[in-house]
């Protein structure tokens, strides 16, 4: 049985290379770079009218032929609905050129139509994406029907016609969390409420659970990333902890000795520090560019596991993950195929990992 252990961003995505031809490198060895600014932005609105006359393929189109591009220089948007009701499909190559009527009542149409405006960018189609473009709009054509032999045929025959280097990572990982424990809060498991904990340890109350728990006279273990100390009750019950935080900083496990039950198992999540409309989820969906891919990789996998191949479609989740580590989707499933496995730690990593990705920062 395969063992999966899910650290950091995936603690080297799993450490999966299962036949894309490349190593997965760990997290903290992986290069990181500022964000990138597209230097053209296509845009194609497929609302009203534009998407009853051909938007969602053309959109499609662009994004399979945009993946092939230079990563760095061409990125695909959806518009907002520009409100003219063309009779074809609203579409602009970049901010620099005007938006204009393009043709997408059929697939060879979108196709062309998605071809010139990324020409008109500078950048340049391969020919072999036109084929690639074909088989996943076929796959997406046999979906539709549900569950079938030929629905994993044709997800095979589209993922094998793609380019090797585009099965290549498109997000990089999130940054470590800090491992200071002093004025952190977390999400903890014993009452379902925020464990927070103030600014030093000098301070004899470190930590409140609410008004049910009260950290006493703590210390920390820096090395260890350990924080222990004593505990007291609402109740007057009261005992001794020791929690450790995870490598990444994200989570701590531990227990508390004492009270009414004894070695009481306390698990918790970092919580984000972000309020209001200034909270954002730590994880995102795949780039519209690489979302094609990654949604072919889950929908194999759903296929395979359905039919009852747990190898194959855990191989298909770890692809997703490996892909896209920043999309909790890829998580949820390779949790589920995880289960199906046989692998209770497998699962509960990738679970943890999922979790992390849909709460705020």
């Amino acid at each position: 049985m395969l063992s999966l252990t899910v650290t950091s961003a995936v603690a080297a995505t799993l450490r999966f290379t299962a036949g894309l031809g490349y190593p997965i490198l760990p997290v903290e060895h992986r290069p990181r770079s500022a964000p990138v600014v597209m230097a053209s932005v296509l845009t194609v609105c497929k609302g009203g009218s534009c998407g009853t006359n051909g938007g969602s393929t053309l959109l499609d189109a662009a994004c399979v032929f945009a993946a092939g591009c230079d990563r760095e220089l061409l990125d695909v948007k959806t518009a907002n609905c520009c409100g003219e009701c063309p009779v074809g499909v609203m579409i602009r190559p970049s901010y620099k050129i005007p938006s204009y009527i393009a043709l997408a009542a059929t697939a060879e149409q979108a196709m062309d139509s998605a071809e010139e405006a990324i020409s008109a960018t500078g950048a340049s189609v391969r020919p072999e994406m036109r084929q690639v473009f074909q088989l996943a709009q076929e796959a997406e054509r046999i979906f539709a029907d549900g569950f079938s032999v030929d629905a994993i045929a044709a997800a095979a025959a589209a993922l094998a016609a793609i380019p090797t280097d585009l099965l290549e990572p498109w997000q990089p990982p999130l940054e470590p969390e800090g491992t200071s424990w002093e004025g952190t809060s977390w999400e903890e498991s014993l009452h379902g409420s925020s464990l927070v904990l103030s600014e030093s340890t000098a301070n004899f109350e470190f930590g409140t659970v609410g008004a049910n728990l009260t950290l006493c006279g703590c210390e920390v273990d820096a090395d260890n990333r350990q924080l222990s100390g004593d505990w007291e009750g609402s109740d007057g019950s009261s005992g001794s902890f020791v929690l450790t935080m995870s490598e990444d900083g994200r989570f701590f496990r531990g227990q508390l000795d004492g009270g009414e039950a004894s070695e009481r198992i306390w698990e918790g999540m970092r919580l984000g520090v972000g309020t209001g409309m200034r909270r954002r989820r730590r994880g995102a969906e795949p780039p519209l560019k690489a979302a094609w891919i990654h949604d072919l990789l889950l929908r194999r996998s759903r296929l395979l596991l359905a039919k009852g191949d747990t190898n194959l479609a855990l191989e298909g989740a770890q692809q997703a993950v490996a892909l896209c580590c920043r999309a909790a989707s890829g998580y949820a499933l390779l949790a589920e195929v995880a289960e199906a496995c046989g692998d209770s730690e497998a699962a509960a990593a990738a679970h943890r990992e999922n979790r992390w990705l849909q709460s705020f920062a």
